[in-house]
């Protein structure tokens, strides 16, 4: 050993080194995974200097759902939630900016695979993005979810909601909508963020 070896502080490894990245969307939209706000591993947790991520998490979580319907890799809530307040996404008494959407791809999209591929207010445009393979963040009413697939036959969206709500009609496991319920309602989708499969 060579003199002044046993001080030389060990480099630690990213955790992220074993990710595979995906080739295609790993949506199974038969048996769907939705993190909720409710998850006791972080729902009583600061969101801020005000607000838990129970209440106020949403952007955060439509994000991570997202995510792993898209590349199947988890983005670690808090982790992102820091990011959010440390960059002044988070708004106090409201919720999460939705620059979020764009910011956590320049951030992290290079350790998960995915990449921002813009945003509209078009339901056509949804339509046309989720056959490309793309998932969603959606603005509706008050709240942000995630829509991850789009059934043909069926003219329904796949749609996962962190704060299933009655007035919303939406459960912990994922819920096929119709494009009524994305064009009126509680659901009405104001605007759609976009993530796609990161190539490089």
């Amino acid at each position: 050993m060579e003199k002044g070896e046993e001080d030389a502080p060990e480099e630690a490894e990213p955790d992220y080194l074993w990710r595979i990245r995906a080739e295609a969307s790993q949506v199974d939209p038969d048996n769907p995974m939705v993190f909720t706000q409710y998850d006791p591993e972080w729902c009583g947790k600061a969101y801020g200097s005000e607000g838990s991520m129970g209440t106020a998490g949403c952007g955060i979580l439509a994000t991570v759902n997202a995510v792993y319907a898209l590349t199947g890799q988890y983005m670690n809530v808090m982790e992102l939630a820091d990011y959010a307040v440390e960059t002044g996404l988070r708004i106090v008494g409201s919720g999460t900016d939705d620059g979020i959407f764009s910011a956590a791809a320049d951030q992290f999209g290079g350790i998960y695979g995915f990449e921002y591929d813009g945003k509209s207010g078009s339901i056509d445009t949804l339509k046309k993005k989720l056959d490309q393979g793309d998932v969603a963040m959606a603005h509706v009413i008050g709240h942000y979810v995630a829509i991850t697939s789009y059934d043909q036959k069926k003219d329904k969206y796949l749609l996962l909601d962190s704060n299933y709500l009655p007035k919303r009609e939406t459960t912990p496991f994922g819920d096929w909508v119709s494009p009524s319920r994305l064009t009126d309602g509680y659901l009405y989708g104001q605007m759609y963020f976009f993530y796609k499969i990161r190539k490089d």
